[in-house]
């Protein structure tokens, strides 16, 4: 009686074993991965330049220089069209800037000072502690990728997190790396070494928790390399993207009374 259990048992182990030496085990193919240089145009290409985002947003710069927290109002439109506001503690603005990729200019309300100047670095410095070029922080501030022309590029995938990653070079020399989300075509990371044009400082910008309705990333760390080691932290606190007739919005007018200075 033993003997015919046992052998009953053997029997059907055997046939379990044969049916799973039967089954197929599906394997997940590896998605493909697009070329660089189309993932960058797609990311860039998810915020035309016919839309323009307008935004309230809290602001922290930490630096050797100090750190402040201010309210701001943004508005932004690719390539290098910004505007920015920032609230004073008792509530109107108290200072405009605008640029539209070529004249700079700003007030400052409580001084009833207007000046105008072509946009450049150094202009918006005076006014804004962050030494970045507008067409660069308005690619930062929507998570775009600041980068105009690529004279050759490589692409290695990064396995550490599931992102890919791109690595690009201009003429010959290391430019940035970006890390994107594959399964939306995010950007979650970009170091950039600083050395794409003259004044560039090398940076390390991350985003996170992204805008289903806009698009933009709702919080960015930028980390700069500059002599005061500045730090920028920005949250979003709103996110609108409209279609206007015109760019006028990036245009101050000069208030009666006020003669404008002439920035260099």
């Amino acid at each position: 009686m033993r003997k015919t259990i046992r052998a009953a048992v053997l029997v059907i182990m055997l046939a379990l074993l044969a049916g799973c030496s039967l089954r197929t085990v599906p394997v997940k193919e590896a998605r493909a991965v697009p070329p660089a240089r189309d993932i960058i145009d797609i990311i860039n290409a998810q915020h035309d330049r016919g839309s323009i985002l307008k935004a309230m947003a809290v602001i922290t710069i930490d630096s050797s220089r100090g750190r402040y927290t201010r309210t701001i109002a943004l508005a932004l439109r690719q390539p290098s069209f910004l505007r920015m506001e920032t609230i004073g503690f008792f509530g109107p603005p108290d200072l405009y800037f605008t640029s539209d990729g070529t004249v700079f200019q700003a007030f400052l309300p409580g001084e009833s000072r207007f000046f105008s100047g072509f946009t450049t670095r150094e202009n918006l410095l005076r006014f804004f502690d962050i030494p970045l070029s507008v067409r660069d922080m308005v690619s930062l501030l929507s998570g775009t990728i600041p980068l105009e022309t690529v004279t050759e590029h490589r692409f290695s995938q990064e396995a550490e997190n599931g992102s890919w990653r791109i690595d690009i070079t201009g003429n010959g020399k290391p430019v940035m790396s970006i890390w994107i989300e594959p399964e939306r075509l995010r950007t979650m990371r970009i170091d950039s070494s600083g050395s794409e044009e003259p004044g560039d400082v090398p940076y390390r910008v991350s985003y996170e928790n992204y805008d289903e309705a806009t698009g933009y990333p709702k919080r960015m760390v930028l980390s700069l390399e500059d002599e005061a080691g500045t730090t920028v932290f920005l949250r979003y606190e709103t996110l609108k993207k409209v279609t206007p007739e015109d760019t006028s919005f990036f245009e101050l007018t000069l208030p009666p009374g006020i003669t404008p200075e002439f920035l260099n």
